[in-house]
């Protein structure tokens, strides 16, 4: 009797522990190779799926949002896997939209994939989990922390329901609830949530895992705001040699570390220092990131206004509160500090 023969590509699993393991480049790769190679029709959107996932966590936006859209065009059917596809798909452009900045195009899309997943897996789901987990980012984006915890508070309770308690995923909670918490004012939860999400992160990943670095950044920026500069750098240069061993001097997923040392170093009144590391960032972030660019811009703006150069501050302050205000409208808690800072 013959034997099956293999085939000649990456079955799935092993592109999503590639991702899983954070080997971007190394899924993309192989993903492409697959397509390339002809899987099999129904495989072709869950091959595309991953490589969305894997070109979003490299730092390609738009062309993951290509693959998340060309599964959504593609995947036509009313039955329960195309259905449950076409939300992940969803869910991936809402990963898209929330990292390109447009929060509230990112809210739409997750509702969409969390009314399919609580329509056909039930509200108990692991996606159903996922779903508020995106739902609640979203509202910390928009600067309604109090909503955006009782979405992660709700992850959190699925997510303890049906996942072991090592699962990469409880880490995810637990940072997100840190950041809720971080942004409400409470520091010291903040940290002790960050703090385990780490061990966690460690434990399961290893140190050197772009995870952990995202919550290395995380606890120095909530040690920052506890007033703890000697950790917050400590955390904060952590990430930053984790993310230049992934990804290379000079990538634009290195402006926001660029910027957290700036604003330690900022706060410590190490004025030129810091502008350094600002305008490190300011040159980093791409035009896809308007509101993280007029934030350095404002806070190279802090700087020259401390070394008394006003005129240029205060042009910088405006073109910074001009994006705020395009991006967020004049309620959102982003543009206090720069009225502030206007006078």
């Amino acid at each position: 009797m013959a034997l099956s023969q293999k085939p000649p590509y990456a079955p799935l699993s092993e592109l999503e522990v590639l991702v899983e393991k954070g080997e971007y480049t190394q899924a993309i790769r192989e993903a492409q190779l697959a397509l390339e190679q002809g899987v099999p029709a129904d495989s072709v959107p869950l091959y595309l799926l991953v490589l969305g996932k894997a070109f979003l966590e490299e730092g390609d936006a738009e062309a993951a949002r290509n693959q998340y859209q060309g599964v959504v065009d593609m995947v036509k059917g009313r039955g329960k896997v195309a259905s449950l596809i076409r939300a992940d798909a969803w869910n991936g452009l809402g990963e898209y939209y929330l990292k390109t900045g447009n929060w509230a195009k990112a809210m739409e899309y997750y509702r969409q994939a969390l009314n399919v997943r609580e329509a056909l897996l039930g509200v108990t789901a692991g996606k159903t989990a996922d779903s508020y987990n995106n739902l609640g980012n979203c509202f910390l984006e928009s600067g309604d922390y109090q909503q955006a915890l009782r979405y992660h508070l709700r992850a959190k309770e699925l997510r303890d329901l049906l996942l072991p308690s090592e699962h990469p995923d409880l880490a995810v909670s637990l940072n997100n609830l840190g950041s809720c918490y971080l942004f409400l004012g409470n520091y010291a939860e903040s940290i002790r949530l960050y703090q385990e999400a780490l061990d966690l992160r460690i434990g399961v990943l290893g140190e050197r895992h772009p995870k952990t670095a995202q919550v290395h950044n995380n606890l120095g920026r909530a040690y920052l705001e506890s007033g703890n500069y000697e950790q917050a750098l400590q955390h904060l240069k952590q990430a930053l040699d984790i993310r230049n061993e992934q990804f290379g001097e000079g990538h634009p997923a290195l402006a926001p570390l660029y910027e957290n040392i700036g604003d330690v170093l900022l706060d410590q009144f190490e004025v030129r220092e810091a502008e350094t590391y600002f305008r490190q960032a300011e040159t980093l972030y791409t035009e896809d990131k308007p509101s993280e660019k007029a934030a350095v811009q404002h806070k190279i703006g802090l700087c020259l206004q401390a070394r008394g150069e006003a005129e240029e501050a205060v042009r910088l302050h405006l073109e910074a509160l001009a994006v705020f205000e395009k991006q967020y409208g004049m309620s959102h808690p982003y543009l206090a500090p720069v009225l502030s800072n206007l006078g």
